[in-house]
This record gives structure tokens, C-alpha cells and sequence, in this order.
């Protein structure tokens, strides 16, 4: 979420207590990153995933009604479990859509995907910044993950995979 640094530094400028909000962030994905992943392999991705994206969304939209420095650093901590949990289950999703033999082809079309929105995201962020403020950006994020959802909710179960996930109900005839 690029609008955090901003907004902190825009509501309550450059101090210690700042910085603890923005690096509170980061701190569930040190701590209880290796726990989480259990729930990566026990639950859907499509199910994690669209929970993560819905909780970031909750999150975007109460970050900017805060008004004081002390309530952003809780939904900083929760930002960071969701993000925690959103990007490994997303990866997950890799093997999903795709085939086999075409892996390494597809994967690096995802990746370069993925990086030109890194790069694409703080220019965007700094335009909505300008014209809508920086509360436009948490508004557009969370108006965002409803597409985002239905997309994650509707990605079809691979037909190549004969292996069963550890979340799935049936089970392979030894």
C-alpha cells in the first residue's frame, strides 16, 4: 500500500512515531510469516487470497478516518498480517493457471506483469495523490479489490493437476 507512507507523512509528518507506523506494517510478515503459511497449504488460495484482498480493502478505508498518529499503527499491524497472507496464496495461484510444459513461459509473463504494476503503482499513486489527495488512493484501492475478488473467486481449478491439494475433500486411491 503506497498511500501509507504518504498519509503519514502528510497527517503527521516525519517523527519516530511515524516511522513506527509505516514499520509496523512489516513486523506480522517477520513474526508470524512461517505460522501463516500453514493456513497457505491447509486452506484454498482462491478463499485466503479474496479474504486478504477484502480485509486490505477494509483496512484502506479506515486508515484515512483516523485522526490520530496512534490508530494508524494497529491497522498498520493488521495491513501487514493481510499482505502477509495475500502474497503467498497469490503466488500459490501461479500453478493454477498454468499448463504444464508452459511454466517457466507463463511464469515470466506473470512476473513482468507483476513488476510493471510495481512501477506503474507509485506513478499512479502520486497522480490520484494530486488530484483526489491522498485519501483518494485508499478509497481507489478499496474500490478496486471488488474486481479483484470476483476475479481471484472465479480463476478456474486447474484439469492438468492430478495431484489433489491438501485442502481438497478427495483423497487418491493408494
Amino acid at each position: 500500500m503506497i498511500g501509507l507512507p504518504l498519509f503519514v507523512l502528510q497527517r503527521y509528518g516525519l517523527a519516530l512515531d511515524g516511522a513506527l507506523a509505516i514499520g509496523f506494517r512489516y513486523l506480522p510478515g517477520v513474526i508470524v510469516g512461517p505460522w501463516l503459511n500453514y493456513t497457505t497449504r491447509r486452506i484454498s488460495p482462491k478463499i485466503v487470497a479474496s479474504t486478504a484482498t477484502a480485509g486490505i480493502a477494509i483496512v484502506a478505508l479506515l486508515i484515512p478516518a483516523t485522526n490520530q498518529l496512534w490508530q494508524v499503527h494497529p491497522l498498520s499491524v493488521i495491513l501487514g498480517i493481510f499482505t502477509t497472507v495475500d502474497v503467498p496464496t497469490r503466488l500459490a495461484m501461479r500453478s493454477w493457471v498454468t499448463s504444464r510444459g508452459t511454466e517457466q513461459r507463463l511464469n515470466s509473463l506473470i512476473v513482468t506483469t507483476e513488476r510493471i504494476a510495481i512501477t506503474v503503482g507509485p506513478l499512479l499513486a502520486a497522480s490520484i495523490g494530486v488530484f483526489a489527495g491522498v485519501e483518494g488512493n485508499f478509497s481507489l484501492q478499496a474500490l478496486l479489490a471488488a474486481p479483484a475478488i470476483l476475479t481471484l473467486l472465479f480463476v478456474p481449478r486447474p484439469t492438468h493437476s492430478g495431484e489433489p491439494r491438501p485442502y481438497d475433500k478427495r483423497r487418491r486411491a493408494p
